[in-house]
């Protein structure tokens, strides 16, 4: 609960801060930069990051022959 208003008052300052035109009259807020964008943003950069490894060291044996297929 806490990660997401944290990441939602992230995005808020980022949009009006750093987005976000100065103009006559208020900023102008861009419509692309969405929640959804940033949250995309983020899973998209940890994902980079931390990049999951699907393959994993062996030792090299294998299954011995003596187990059989389970009963059942």
């Amino acid at each position: 609960m806490i990660v997401s208003f944290l990441l939602e008052n992230l995005w808020l300052v980022l949009r009006w801060a750093v987005v976000a035109r100065p103009r006559r009259g208020g900023r102008d807020l861009p419509e692309q930069f969405t929640f959804q964008t940033f949250c995309d943003w983020i899973r998209h950069e940890l994902e980079a990051e931390l990049e999951r490894r699907w393959e994993i060291e062996m030792n090299g044996v294998g299954v011995p022959d003596t187990y059989g297929p389970a009963a059942g």
